[in-house]
């Protein structure tokens, strides 16, 4: 293939791959989420329905308490009014859902590297609903970066996300952006 060719089928791909990232991405631009490669089943959202965040006080390994930022992003709608009737609601789902969790050092910004001291971690959470298990697909890998952070009633939470979530043999990276509304029932939510 001489240097023409070559120059075309770069340009196909790069159209198609365009193209794809398109047509797997729809709703706000303010909060997306794109497939980069790998497959989780059921995992991808077309249309994010709630983007809340809070600062939340969690447990360590070690047991100790620590407060994060976090981030999450659902294809269910009114999530924060839902966190309020059921702070168990990732852990006993009153409905089917696909929720991305990203946390980060509380009240500052930058860029957060997965599982890195002082860095970021994600979760993917899946469930069909009522009496079915939550899936946890962790991060291992890749970053949040946070832009701005208001926790205050009306704030936002503005980053984008590029993370690598993994369970066995299930592998997948997404990377997207965000726009949160703060929830203080999120503070009380049961990870």
């Amino acid at each position: 293939m001489g240097r023409e060719g070559l120059e075309v089928g770069v340009s196909r791909f790069l159209a198609a791959g365009a193209a794809a990232a398109a047509a797997v991405s729809c709703g706000n631009p303010d909060n997306q989420i794109f497939l980069v490669s790998g497959l989780i089943p059921n995992s991808f959202i077309t249309s994010v329905g709630s983007a809340v965040s809070a600062v939340v006080d969690i447990k360590d390994s070690q047991g100790n308490t620590r407060p994060v930022s976090v981030f999450v992003l659902t294809n269910r709608a009114d999530l924060c009014k839902s966190l309020g009737n059921r702070p168990d609601y990732f852990q006993n789902p009153p409905e089917a859902y696909v929720a991305y969790v990203l946390a980060t050092v509380a009240d500052r910004l930058g860029n957060f590297a997965i599982g890195a001291t002082n860095g970021a971690s994600a979760s993917l959470l899946i469930t069909a609903g009522p009496g079915n298990p939550v899936r946890v697909y962790g991060g291992v890998g890749g970053q949040v970066s946070v832009r701005e952070f208001n926790q205050n009633p009306g704030g936002e939470g503005v980053g984008t996300f590029d993370v690598i979530f993994a369970d066995g043999s299930d592998v997948a990276e997404y990377f997207g952006r965000f726009k949160t509304q703060t929830c203080t029932a999120l503070k009380q939510v049961q990870f």
